[in-house]
């Protein structure tokens, strides 16, 4: 194993600890329990007495009705505590990826810089040769190019990552005319629901936060700088706006339609394998605002419903034209 490998092996595993290291639950999965009482309550509505086993139902009010509420219990329930899973963590899986696509990057540089050295050593061989005898001119120098790669003027991807963390099926259009210029666009469609639970407050009160739908389309239009040549291929860099319609579904059925507006700016790698199987690795960050005021939701529902700065993660795969 080389080196440079053993390096990049040391990246990644540094980089996964980081990304995977344990966190506190920010809430507890809808149950509730009284150091001084042997009752609990749990998220059907039943009250269970510890001594005698026997059980009731018990009427847990909604915490509003008619209209969209805050799901959030002051931002310390999210949709992954309460199911039991650690919180997901976009700022960590990022850097992951990010540590990911610059070790990536160096060893296509380190690859670069290696047949510099063999091609300046077979020309320091070739100038070395001996004259021969008779033959009054010198041998011409030999200078070796390494052939640029073929452009790729299209490239189509699918976002495997945003559909499993925020419920966002979306795929990136990308199109280069030339070298190192490249314009993205990435329709949307989005959908998730809030998680309802039993929260209470400090005299005991129980109430449960209801279950909300937010879905909509939407695009993303933008640019990318690309360091390398060929079309999409090396580090790039890039901003981009982002518009989507959305409608809010209150637990009754009460429907609330309103507008998503905002901007990015992400940064990666992108590799074209065999000169056509695309991917690309990278992060980044938005700010994206709906066009009136809405309650404060569980993540990912806060994502599409709330004004607010937010990681990008970036993991695309797909096939360049």
């Amino acid at each position: 194993m080389t080196r440079h490998m053993r390096a990049l092996l040391t990246r990644v595993a540094v980089a996964s600890l980081l990304a995977t290291a344990p966190r506190t639950a920010a809430a507890d999965a809808g149950v509730a329990s009284d150091a001084g009482d042997a009752e609990t309550v749990t998220d059907a509505g039943t009250s269970v007495d510890g001594s005698s086993g026997e059980s009731s139902a018990v009427a847990v009010p909604v915490a509003c009705d008619g209209s969209l509420c805050d799901t959030t219990n002051q931002s310390t329930c999210t949709a992954g505590a309460l199911r039991g899973d650690a919180p997901f963590e976009p700022v960590a899986v990022a850097g992951l990826l990010t540590a990911l696509a610059l070790a990536l990057a160096r060893r296509r540089r380190l690859a670069s810089v290696a047949l510099g050295f063999t091609l300046l050593g077979a020309t320091s061989e070739a100038r070395a040769e001996p004259q021969r005898l008779g033959d009054p001119a010198e041998p011409p120098d030999v200078v070796l190019h390494e052939p640029p790669p073929p452009h790729r003027l299209l490239l189509i991807e699918w976002n495997p990552l945003a559909l499993v963390a925020i419920g966002k099926l979306s795929a990136n259009v990308v199109v280069t005319p030339g070298d190192h210029h490249a314009l993205v666009l990435s329709p949307f469609h989005a959908w998730t629901t809030t998680v309802p639970i039993v929260v209470f407050d400090e005299a005991g009160t129980q109430t449960r936060l209801p279950a909300q739908r937010f879905g909509g389309v939407g695009a993303e239009l933008g640019y990318r700088y690309y360091a390398g040549n060929g079309g999409p291929r090396g580090l790039f860099l890039g901003p981009s706006f982002v518009v989507g319609s959305f409608m809010a579904t209150a637990e009754n059925g009460t429907k609330t339609a309103y507008l998503d507006l905002g901007v990015a700016v992400d940064a990666g790698y992108q590799m074209l394998v065999a000169d056509r199987v695309a991917l690309s690795l990278g992060a980044g960050v938005q700010y994206v605002a709906p066009n009136r005021s809405l309650p404060d939701q569980q993540f990912p529902a806060s994502v599409y419903a709330n004004g607010r700065v937010s990681p990008r993660l970036l993991f695309s795969l797909g096939w360049a034209l």
